[in-house]
């Protein structure tokens, strides 16, 4: 199995320009409008504040459009997208690589920005969201 510090050192830096894409979208997708905006913020600042608050957003976000999963079985079909877990910078990660990193930890991982993304809970719940 691979170790979580491992895929953290040789991961490649998402580009902010990227990392806000994918994050922004997340946002604006996955949570009403009326709480986005702060998120939103959040994220492109890369806040401090992300961390703090990362464990209501279980709280906040539509789970309507979300299915509980538990591996990356059926995303094999994508190559990396951006993970992030709201203390480092986001990071370009295989859908694999992100199921280590995510593991028990609040964290995000955007795939196609607004379409497909993985919210991780630092419960172990671990939502496939769809738009």
């Amino acid at each position: 199995m691979i170790d979580r510090y491992e895929i953290f050192e040789k991961a490649i830096d998402s580009s902010s320009e990227e990392a806000d894409k994918h994050l922004i979208e997340f946002f604006k997708a996955f949570m009403p409008k009326q709480r986005n905006e702060r998120w939103i913020h959040l994220a492109k600042k890369r806040s401090s504040r992300a961390h703090r608050d990362s464990h209501k957003l279980s709280g906040l976000l539509n789970f309507g459009l979300a299915t509980k999963i538990t591996n990356a079985s059926n995303l094999g079909k994508y190559s990396d997208g951006v993970y992030w877990d709201f203390i480092d910078n986001p990071i370009i990660t295989t859908p694999r690589e992100a199921f280590v990193l995510g593991d028990y930890q609040d964290g995000i991982y955007s795939l196609i920005p607004g379409k497909l993304a993985i919210f991780f809970f630092h419960e172990g719940d671990i939502w496939l969201f769809k738009s």
